[in-house]
């Protein structure tokens, strides 16, 4: 009730360019009225806010989806903070799906067979979903239970997206090495702009540890690797 009636302040947010309500358990309920009073107050074109710090709120996964609306092309944020928030791979793949660019069209001649131009539909609605957010440069997703799914996704946005420099992964324990391995080898091979990588809290093998190094000595842009807990 005290946060609906703070929103009712919305007028001044076009003039915020950092919004930090970290730790305010404003849930799922909260971070929707947050967006919509955000979207309508500030439409794109005219949205200052850069930074929007929404740590330890239990927002869930609905609330990754409502945070997805201010991914959108016109809006300029920056950094983006949503740790331990429960977020789970739903929740944490309405994000990342924001940030992945739409590939080109591999098929463009409409004499191609069929079975082509099937392919080319299917692709074609799956590049519907993305939003290819270009503005992200710094991006939190620590401790939100997330999986095999999100390290899928994040490996996506390492190969599409070009803006994105510091990426943290505190604590994800419910991510199995080989799927830490999928995402590293993304990494080295496609990645082009990520300069930090933070990823304490994580139990990983020596041997993944040694990837990362590679990854490292690499000609890959990353120079910055926290790997701080890590029971090596």
């Amino acid at each position: 009730e005290n946060f609906s009636r703070l929103l009712t302040l919305a007028g001044v947010l076009p003039q915020i360019y950092l919004l930090d309500l970290s730790t305010n358990h404003i849930q799922s309920t909260g971070i929707t009225l947050l967006c919509d009073a955000l979207c309508a107050a500030c439409p794109a074109a005219e949205s200052e806010l850069t930074s929007l710090w929404l740590q330890h709120n239990r927002i869930g996964p609905e609330g990754g989806e409502a945070i997805a609306r201010l991914l959108h092309p016109g809006y300029m944020l920056h950094t983006l903070n949503v740790e331990d928030n429960l977020l789970g791979d739903e929740g944490i793949a309405a994000i990342t799906l924001s940030l992945i660019v739409p590939e080109k069209d591999l098929f463009e001649n409409e004499e191609e067979e069929p079975d082509i131009r099937k392919q080319q539909q299917k692709q074609d609605e799956e590049d519907a979903k993305l939003v290819g957010n270009q503005t992200v440069t710094t991006l939190n997703i620590s401790n939100n239970n997330f999986g095999r799914e999100t390290m899928d996704n994040i490996a996506q946005v390492l190969k599409t997206n070009k803006a994105l420099k510091k990426l943290q992964m505190d604590c994800i324990l419910t991510v199995k090495p080989k799927d830490i391995v999928n995402f590293i080898n993304s990494c080295k091979v496609y990645n082009k702009t990520l300069t930090e990588l933070t990823m304490t809290d994580t139990c990983m093998p020596a041997s993944v540890v040694g990837m990362l190094f590679k990854v490292l000595n690499s000609n890959s842009p990353l120079s910055r690797l926290s790997l701080a807990r890590c029971a090596l």
